[in-house]
Order: C-alpha cells, then structure tokens, then sequence
C-alpha cells in the first residue's frame, strides 16, 4: 500500500511517518505535501491508498481535498487531522466517509487504531472491486453466450453493450486468436501473451479493442469497436500483422482471424473470425488470416471411396483400425474446411463399419470445438489418437457377466442423464434385482459405481485443464454444480478447487 502525509508543519509530517516506523507497518511508499495542492498533485499521479491529512492547509483545505477525490470517484482511504474540534469540520469529514477524524495531539494509540481501520477499508474495497470485477465478465461472457446463440433480447443486447463501453452507432469486427507457443522466460502464462497484445492493440489501433472473456486458455477473442470499420479494415490487418510479427520476435507464436466488420453482435460474428484462424492449419501458423479468403469443403464422395475403405478396415480393430482412420484424416483433410464436419463425419464412419465410438467423447470434441486448441495436423491426431483407439474396439460383450457389461456401458455412458431405474432398462432388469446382483459382485450400488466413474473423470479434467469446475460438472454428468461440489467434498474430502490448487 501507498500512504500519503499532507501537513503543512515539517515537524507534524515528520512526526506521524516516524510512530508508523514503530507499528511495522509495511507501506510500499511514503509521499509527504506541505499543502492542499501538492497533495492533490501527488494523488492525481501516485493513487495513495491512504491519506493522513491536516484539515487547514494552503490552497486547498484537507476536507476540499477528500471532496475532489469522492467527486473524481479516487478510491483512497483518508484519515483526518485537525487541532479544531468544531462540530461542521467532523460533520463534513464523516459526509466523506474518512475512516477516522483525530483530534491534535495525537496519541500513538489512536493514530494506530486509525491507519489499521484505514488498511482494513481498502482491502476490503480491493475485494469487492475484485469481486464486481468479476461479476462483470461473468455477465459479459452470458450475454456473449446468448449472442453466439441468438437468443439475446434487446434489453440484454442493450446491457452488452454498456459492458463494452460500445456506443449504438458503433461497428464491430472480432479477432480469433489462437497462442501456439511462448517462451516461459518471457511470458508468465498465455494470458501474459494476451496482455502484450492489448497493451500494443491500444496505443496503434484506429479503432477501441477489448479483450473478450473466454474459456480456453490458448484461444483468445479481441473485439474492436468503431465507426466506419469499413474503411480502416485494411489499417487494421496491417496493425494486426506487425503486433503478430513483434509478438513473435519476443518468444510466441501467435495466429490472428479477422472477420468482416458488421453492425451487430450475433451468431455468425465470432464464428467467422474463428473460421479465419482456422486457415493455419493449412497456410501455416504464425500469421493473420481474414475470413474473406475462406474456402469452401469439397464433397467427400467425390474423394472417399467408402466400400474399398470399408475393406481396409475389414478384420481391424484398436491401433490397427484407429491407423487407418488417421490416415483418412490425412487424405481428406486438405479438402475439407468445416473440421466440425469432418470429425462428424470420421464419428459417423466409425459407427456404420461396426465399431462403438464414445458418443459423448466426440459429441464433445466437436461442439467445444477441442481441435482449435491445436497448432497443425499433427496437433489434431495426438489429440484423439487415444480415443480413436477405444472407438476403434469392437465391443464383444455378450460372453461378459452382467456386473462387467454394467461397468463397461457406465464407463461409455457416464456423461449422459443415468439412474438406477435406466440402467436397469438397458439390461431388462428390475430395478431392485438388478442393483442387488451388481452389489454382490461389485460390492457397491450401480449408482455408487457411476459416481466413483464421474468422480475419477473430473480429478482428470481438474488435473489437466483450466475448465471451471461448474463446467466440469455438466461434462461429467451432473446438472447442479452445487450438488456436484457436495458429492466431490464427500468422496475426496476437498472442493474441486482444492483438489485443482493440490496438483500445481
């Protein structure tokens, strides 16, 4: 914390600052004015956290000081000090909400009770800054969801753009950015990565830019703001491939999609610079893409003969089938754009030559859109080559005990809305028998088997990404974040974001 003295008695500043030495107080710095407008210079430039101020001083009085800063909305903490105990001067100074009003001489007592009242106020207001911070881009990031959904209504639409700090005649042209790479000597995090872009972005833009809140750590949306975009597009490319280029000579590598400028925040607005950075991954990483140049997907009937491919497979499973799939992958993907349709398309293959892909699993993969976290080709198969290999198995249960063909369809299914009473139906059971065969061979419940499967499926997602954990819950299985939070707590003995903190 920062504290300034303002007095305009040498030996009363010198004084105050020397009982402060004797509470230990670990001030960051200390700033001494001899008057009311040195002080007010020194908090215009410094943002002191607290101020000790004299009530009579030259220029402006300690108590105008305090007005200044609440009508300039300065979040400072002010102790007042005066050898007047008039009832107008501490009714004033308790309108400005002072933590503290001493009457001169000061005893070191009160001068302590007074700082440390002071040092609580502002932490607290640091909190709920953070706090309404927060709050803020959680809001700003529903509204974004209900645009990408076009399910917003005018008072909400009207709500975002506020958050934006965007007027109504304003333009808007998104940036998808995607961080392949960064030196860890140069960059804390991908984040840090985001904050050099912005800081650039800011002081060479034509136009107002923003960083959107966004869930994955290496993809990131900037939103620029404006009148007549139309007309700076081509400054705006050309600001975007030199901060590309400097970000690069400092230690990361960075790809930029640019979409059309348009009037509105809708569906289609962020889903076309996303389809612009798509572009890397057959022009290469590292550069700025504009959704202008988007191709469109060849037919893959005209590319892939089904039946021969069918025979290649014929008699394969595991690595051997999921090896054959890759390479599909390889031949098709130069002519298909719309990657969601091409892992569509690879799922729905998977299924109609008689393998038992994990619906949810790819369902995943391609509405989340996980292969836009990956740099090249070879990024996107490391990525499933695990799971191609499971969907690639061709399940042979029928021979199995019912307690293990149970296990192997929770372990498949856990994602999906399961109950007693539903996975009694799978098997044809009554519910009760059903729970009391797969208790005596299992030694727990059907739903206590898919609670530990749940269970272990989120200290993965908790172990490996930066997903909240609320998200966790809706992947795994559970509706209610709250209700998920509880059975976590009981079944490890911490929250989800102790378990997380646990693993770094």
């Amino acid at each position: 914390m920062k504290l300034l003295i303002a007095d305009d008695e040498y030996l009363i500043r010198e004084a105050l600052a020397a009982r402060l030495k004797k509470g230990n107080y670990e001030f960051e710095q200390i700033f001494f004015a001899g008057s009311g407008l040195e002080a007010w210079h020194i908090i215009e430039e410094m943002r002191p956290d607290i101020v000790i101020t004299d009530v009579r001083m030259e220029y402006i009085t300690g108590l105008e000081l305090i007005q200044r800063c609440r009508m300039q909305n300065i979040q400072t903490s002010f102790i007042v000090v005066s050898g007047f105990a008039e009832f107008e001067y501490m009714q004033t100074a308790l309108e400005n909400d002072v933590c503290a009003y001493l009457l001169k001489p000061i005893t070191q007592e009160k001068l302590f009770s007074a700082v440390n009242k002071a040092i609580n106020k502002q932490n607290e207001s640091t909190r709920l800054s953070k706090a309404l911070l927060e709050n803020e881009q959680l809001n700003l990031a529903n509204l974004l969801m209900k645009c990408r959904q076009d399910i917003i209504s005018e008072t909400e639409y009207g709500k975002l753009l506020v958050y934006l700090g965007a007027e109504t005649d304003f333009e808007f042209l998104c940036a998808a950015v995607h961080v392949s790479t960064y030196r860890h000597d140069r960059y804390a995090s991908v984040e840090d990565v985001y904050r050099s872009m912005e800081q650039q972005l800011s002081a060479r833009m034509p136009v107002l830019s923003k960083i959107l809140p966004y869930k994955r750590a290496q993809n990131g949306f900037f939103l620029l703001m404006g009148t007549q975009l139309n007309e700076k597009e081509t400054v705006i490319h050309s600001v975007w491939q030199d901060i590309v280029q400097r970000i690069k000579n400092s230690g990361a590598i960075v790809s930029v999609g640019l979409s059309k400028p348009e009037k509105v925040i809708d569906s289609g607005f962020m889903l076309s610079a996303e389809k612009a950075l798509n572009q890397r991954y057959e022009r290469g990483i590292g550069s700025v893409y504009s959704c202008r140049a988007i191709r469109e997907s060849a037919d893959i009937a005209q590319i892939l003969d089904v039946p021969s491919f069918a025979d290649r497979v014929k008699g394969k499973e595991g690595e051997e089938a999921a090896a054959e799939f890759e390479k599909l992958v390889v031949k098709l993907y130069p002519h298909i754009y719309n990657l969601d349709f091409l892992f569509q398309y690879l799922y729905d293959l998977m299924i109609e030559l008689g393998f038992n892909p994990n619906k949810q699993f790819w369902k995943d993969y391609i509405e989340k859109k996980s292969w836009t976290y990956c740099a090249n080709l070879s990024e996107i198969l490391k990525s499933i080559r695990e799971e191609l290999e499971k969907s690639c198995h061709r399940i042979h249960a029928e021979g199995l005990p019912l307690s293990e063909r149970v296990k192997l369809f929770i372990r498949e299914h856990y994602r999906e809305d399961l109950s007693l009473s539903i996975l009694a139906n799978q098997f044809h059971l009554n519910p009760r028998y059903f729970a009391s065969i797969f208790k005596k061979d299992e030694g727990l419940s059907p739903t206590d088997y898919l609670t530990q499967v749940r269970i272990e499926a989120a200290c993965r997602e908790l172990e490996t990404t930066d997903v909240p954990a609320s998200e966790i819950s809706v992947m795994i299985g559970y509706d209610d974040p709250r209700y998920f939070y509880k059975v976590f707590k009981k079944k490890l003995g911490v929250t989800p974001k102790e378990y997380r903190q646990k693993q770094l």
